[in-house]
């Protein structure tokens, strides 16, 4: 049962990875498949000269702290409710993580399978969860019109969120994208993103939208699914000198990205290992064999994750890390994880040492990566 006793302890001890990390915790200043952003596959383009160099170039020689965001799942109680105790463990979580911000109600969250009501609710909550030790930013403009997407996004703004995030893939003209991204802009108040999500029709912005959008300085975070490296330094470019950050959505692009200058990572991996990823991009202890070991690693861990009855099999493994969830999901294609998923699961990533306690998983994956 989820305590105050367990919670208490179990917050305690990831508090304690990321202090014996250095790891900086938020707002401080740091020196230092169907739909997967993040698997394997993502780095076919890039050569393992590229890669390697990419390691060298990246987080270590940043001078400002790249930016982690998860997107967390939404949790739900047997009875189908959105599990309200298992969202506060989960904010915990990511904040004890030292991450920059939470991407609520995305993909990963099933924004698809909430009611308007329901993303309005979640919004709260963690808004009020966070209470400013974190950005939180939400997106849920589902309607089949544009008017009534500005009227779901206005409604999800007043909530509080630091950042209302557009669905690109659900505005109702594909021809049009910027054209109703700027009328969004005119019409919705505080600042906006938006999400370059795969369903249910992937689209890009091109860098000549980006440009445009960042120029009228109320778009400031963009999640970009592109997996390619050049189209991505073209939008890092078309946003330069303004508020828009390009957060890299594919944990095999994210070598490339940050050492393109990109500011950080917004995906399905920070989901469960915020920490870990956290360290990659911000760890300046490690050394460059360790940290692109993590990143292997890591991203063999997010293979085994995403590789079916995604998100049911994230729940799974963050449960088996200690937070207080079932696997239960509303998407026809991640209902449960079954006893195989299970067997699967368990014996990868017992494999990999990554189903550890916080601290233990710090001290194992992190500490001794290199020497693997």
């Amino acid at each position: 049962m989820w305590n105050s006793s367990s919670r208490r302890g179990f917050l305690r001890s990831v508090g304690l990875a990321t202090t014996a990390l250095g790891i900086a915790k938020v707002g401080q200043a740091d020196e230092q498949s169907k739909y997967v952003q993040g698997g394997a596959t993502a780095t076919d383009k890039e050569t393992e000269s590229e890669r390697s160099l990419s390691h060298r170039g990246s987080a270590v020689a940043r001078r400002q702290r790249a930016e982690v965001w998860p997107v967390p799942p939404t949790p739900f109680t047997k009875d189908n409710q959105i599990d309200e105790a298992a969202v506060e463990a989960l904010v915990e979580f990511y904040i004890t993580a030292g991450v920059e911000g939470l991407f609520i109600a995305a993909y990963s969250g099933e924004v698809f399978e909430l009611t308007h009501a329901e993303r309005l609710a979640l919004s709260r909550q963690v808004v009020r969860l966070a209470a400013g030790r974190l950005r939180v930013v939400a997106s849920g403009n589902v309607a089949d019109d544009l008017e009534s997407q500005v009227h779901q996004l206005q409604e999800l703004a007043d909530t509080g969120l630091d950042t209302v995030v557009v669905l690109l893939s659900t505005l109702p003209r594909p021809d049009h994208l910027r054209e109703d991204l700027l009328v969004i802009a005119d019409r919705v108040s505080g600042p906006l993103g938006v999400y370059e999500c795969p369903l249910p029709e992937h689209r890009l912005l091109s860098a000549q939208d980006v440009a445009a959008l960042a120029a009228t300085g109320r778009f400031v975070f963009l999640k970009e699914t592109s997996r390619d490296r050049a189209i991505y330094q073209a939008k890092l470019a078309a946003a330069h000198g303004t508020p828009l950050q390009s957060l890299q959505a594919n944990f095999g692009q994210l070598p490339m990205s940050l050492a393109d200058g990109g500011p950080g990572f917004c995906g399905i991996v920070a989901n469960v290992f915020p920490e870990l990823v956290n360290a990659y991009c911000n760890d300046r202890t490690l050394s460059e064999d360790a940290r692109g070991r993590l990143h292997a690693v890591l991203n063999e861990a997010l293979g085994c994750i995403t590789r079916r009855h995604y998100p049911a099999s994230l729940k799974y493994v963050l449960q088996r890390r200690g937070l207080p969830m079932n696997d239960h999901s509303r998407m026809a294609s991640g209902v449960a994880v079954d006893d195989e998923d299970r067997r699967f699961l368990d014996e990868s990533l017992e494999r990999l040492q990554m189903l550890q306690p916080p601290r233990a998983l710090l001290d194992k994956v992190v500490r001794n990566v290199a020497n693997r």
